[in-house]
């Protein structure tokens, strides 16, 4: 479970505007395909509902970009943005699947 903001970062195309205080992928390579080229069986998601509706039961592995720099602060953030409790929820639905526990940071 990978989830967080830093879409930039990642090389991932963003709607929102570049953060000109942060660097930004320049190499060409989208790093959220990659991803999901070598996880076929993993969820990708950008937004709340997204996230808020993926099948645990039949996903096993989970990527989320929420933002193209940092996650939004809670004042400014929409309803398309997931809140830490949202994500915190998730993946902790996801990790506990494991048998063998799991490490949640």
């Amino acid at each position: 479970v990978i989830m967080g903001g830093g879409g930039q970062n990642m090389g991932h195309p963003v709607n929102d505007p570049i953060d000109p205080g942060s660097c930004v992928r320049d190499d060409g390579k989208d790093l959220t395909e990659i991803w999901k080229k070598f996880n076929p069986d993993g969820k990708f998601v950008t937004n709340t509902a997204d996230l808020m509706s993926i099948d645990i039961a039949q996903t096993s592995k989970l990527m989320g970009i929420f933002g193209s720099s940092h996650m939004p602060y809670h004042e400014v953030r929409t309803q398309e943005t997931p809140t830490l409790a949202n994500m915190t929820l998730q993946a902790i639905r996801m990790l506990k699947k494991n048998k063998n526990g799991f490490f949640l940071m």
